[in-house]
């Protein structure tokens, strides 16, 4: 059997694939202007970091997990928070009791 390779860029997500759906959704709200404030370029560590921030994760294990600066990490935490209360019915997906942040309020 022969398996044949592709180069990554060839590969273009199409509408019709489920993955290619939720990819627009997941980095809306996504606070770049106020990351390059800070003086931080989103990475893809950044942009992992969001979108569990949005599923409810607190700001010391965004920073622990995806090597973000404490900074960086309160400012998705407090974005995503803000995305929430804009859009109430996007609600965070459960998780296990030790990795979600307690509510904070954000200024």
């Amino acid at each position: 059997m022969t398996r044949t390779l592709q180069h990554p860029e060839a590969h273009q997500p199409s509408q019709e694939r489920p993955e290619a759906l939720w990819v627009p959704d997941a980095l809306r709200g996504f606070p770049a202007d106020e990351l390059a404030a800070l003086g931080h370029t989103p990475t893809d560590a950044t942009y992992a970091a969001w979108i569990l921030a949005r599923r409810g994760h607190g700001p010391d294990w965004l920073a622990r997990h995806f090597d973000v600066s404490r900074d960086v990490a309160d400012l998705l935490v407090c974005a995503s928070q803000r995305r929430q209360d804009v859009k109430a019915t996007d609600t965070p997906a459960p998780a296990a009791p030790d990795v979600i942040a307690p509510q904070r309020r954000c200024s």
